[in-house]
Parts: structure tokens; sequence; C-alpha cells
């Protein structure tokens, strides 16, 4: 059986989660699949670990991507794998009593 699988089964199990969110489990959302692997088996099993399979948005690349009236707001666009993994971990993040992001410690994270 897939990693995938094993993993889909586990959210499965989180019926229980809709009717106590306090006892539900708690989502950690890492950059890299290869930081998911490792960290998954750290994690206890109230712990679901995903990979955003890296940057999911950036400054639009045609513009100055910040917005100078509204005290420089950035504006970013949704890359593509972004538009693909986004909802998958949004619909998780709702089953989920917690979520953690767990960036890498570079200048985008």
């Amino acid at each position: 059986m897939s990693a995938s699988k094993k993993k889909n089964k586990e959210i499965k199990k989180s019926k229980d989660i809709k009717e106590n969110p306090e006892s539900g489990l708690k989502l950690v959302i890492v950059e890299s699949p290869t930081k998911e692997k490792t960290l998954s088996r750290f994690l206890g099993k109230d712990f679901v670990v995903r990979s955003s399979f890296g940057h999911l948005r950036d400054l639009p690349k045609k513009e100055l991507g910040i917005d100078i009236e509204h005290n420089f707001k950035p504006r970013y666009d949704i890359l593509t794998r972004g538009k693909k993994i986004i909802p998958s971990l949004k619909k998780l993040a709702k089953e989920c009593s917690r979520v953690y992001l767990a960036t890498d410690y570079d200048r985008e994270g």
C-alpha cells in the first residue's frame, strides 16, 4: 500500500473531528515531500503531515506586486501547482483541529 493511501485512511478516521474538534488531528504543512516523510516518522498518530510541494503563490512577474494606494499591500498570483494543491489542503485543514505551517527558514519562508 502506498504512503498516500495510508494517509488517506488516517484522514478517513477523522469522523470524530467533526463531533469534537479539540480531540481531532493536527495538520502540519511542510514545503517538501522529503520533510513530509521525515516528520511523519517523528510525530504521533494525532498529526497528519502534508507537503505543499514548494511555494504555492508568488508576486506577479509582469507588475510591481504591491498596491501602493493601500499601504503597500502585496498582490500574489497563485502558481499552477498551487491551484491543484490548495483545495486539498483547505479540505484537510477543515477536518483538523489545528494547522501548523512549517515553512523553510529561507528568504521566501
